[in-house]
């Protein structure tokens, strides 16, 4: 049953393998939940239980300081072969680094991103980094399939799943006392298809922005992922589901760790038929995400405020 945290972002039970049977009472709640949610926020926070054992989430901190305390040089060498995605390491304000690992929930692509650190191997940074992107994919492929479903569109899923691509990103915050600005990531909409957070510490930060135009602290428990809807998703589901504009800042003296999966359409995206009719006309052209991330990177370059989706392939209805 989809409950709200204290500050009202959605919360939904995805712990118990049992209910998580397709074409079941419990999965069909669940799934109502999940579309009440995404439709209502763009996100919700995912409680997965013991699926991520403590002692895994407690390998994963300390491996993920390891790698983020490289000299910048050693990150900035990493390359991404995904050409959907703004490439592997970014530094884009004072507090806020990244760093990005292309097809994580692969153990032997795992193994190759963490020669490149450790060339004599680092077995805790590479098991508990490919533990996290699977049990983040699982979430994605149960939440993706439950949007197809209820949108009478189940029927393209696998192909959905077959053609998506995948990176997970090490996003550390850190912020000094000398640090006047608390900007972390600033106001923004995802530009792929779906995204899976997971806090790695208990440093907050994230902040999600209502339907009515609140700011909303989003503080998920350690055993949880917080799920959020992209502008692919939104062209896809033909403004059904918005993406979620979130933000993230960070309070002095604190360091946040947080480890990102995003997935990413490959090929052409368009609306389904099914989700047009008289009523509820397609709002957007075709898209495509690498050319969508090359308009968004090049009005950045010239100095734009912002760059939409709707901007970028929408209709006017």
């Amino acid at each position: 049953m989809c409950k709200e945290s204290e500050n009202g972002i959605p919360v939904i039970d995805f712990s118990k393998e049992e209910e998580l049977k397709p074409g079941s009472s419990s999965w069909l709640g669940i799934r109502e939940d999940v579309i009440r949610a995404l439709e209502g926020t763009g996100c919700f926070i995912a409680l997965v239980g013991d699926k991520v054992p403590q002692e895994i989430r407690s390998t994963m901190l300390e491996a993920f300081k390891e790698l983020m305390d490289f000299p910048r040089e050693a990150k900035m060498k990493v390359k991404s072969k995904n050409k959907k995605t703004l490439g592997a390491y970014h530094n884009t304000t004072q507090i806020h680094e990244s760093l990005a690992m292309d097809d994580a929930a692969d153990a032997v692509e795992c193994q190759k991103f963490s020669n490149l650190f450790w060339p004599n191997g680092n077995e805790n940074f590479t098991r508990s980094s490919n533990e996290y992107a699977t049990q983040m994919m699982n979430l994605d492929w149960i939440v993706t399939r439950m949007i197809f479903e209820s949108y009478g569109v189940d029927k393209y899923h696998d192909t959905h799943i077959n053609t998506n691509t995948h990176h997970m990103s090490f996003l550390k915050y850190d912020r000094s006392e000398e640090i006047e600005t608390d900007v972390g990531v600033f106001i923004h909409t995802d530009k792929n298809f779906t995204t899976v957070l997971h806090q790695v510490n208990d440093s907050h930060g994230l902040e999600v922005q209502t339907k009515n135009g609140d700011w909303v602290l989003c503080q998920p428990p350690p055993s949880s992922f917080t799920f959020i809807a992209g502008d692919i998703l939104q062209v896809w589901s033909n403004d059904k589901i918005q993406a979620c504009k979130h933000r993230v800042t960070i309070s002095k003296d604190t360091r946040r760790f947080v480890l990102a999966l995003f997935l990413f359409k490959s090929g052409k995206c368009q609306t389904p038929q099914e989700l047009i009719d008289e009523e509820h006309p397609v709002r957007y052209k075709p898209i495509y995400q690498s050319e969508y991330f090359a308009a968004v990177m090049n009005n950045a370059i010239n100095g734009g405020i912002s760059y939409t989706v709707k901007d970028h392939c929408g209709i006017t209805v």
